[in-house]
């Protein structure tokens, strides 16, 4: 059963991506250690996904430096979120 929707909910769902507000469940293991695992499983789950459709990475690779670039998930846009902020948003 789903939670009722509420902003305690709602931000804890936001915060999954971030690290700030990681919180340790178990003494046993540090909370950097379930963080790199966090990051290990995501890159995984990328990797695999794009092992599977080359067709992706492809799409993914010719388009990343154009602005209609439409990301397929949100590794894809947050790279290219980041890459246009350092082509077209740099500080001279």
């Amino acid at each position: 059963m789903l939670p009722e929707p509420s902003d305690s909910y709602i931000n804890s769902l936001a915060n999954i991506t971030s690290f700030v507000g990681s919180k340790n469940v178990t003494p046993s293991v540090p909370i950097w250690e379930l963080n790199i695992y966090r990051v290990i499983s995501a890159l995984g789950f990328y990797a695999i996904s794009y092992a599977l459709s080359p067709k992706r990475l492809y799409h993914f690779a010719s388009g990343i430096f154009s602005r209609g670039f439409e990301a397929s998930n949100y590794l894809e846009q947050r790279l290219h979120d980041f890459i246009i902020r350092k082509l077209y948003h740099r500080d001279d």
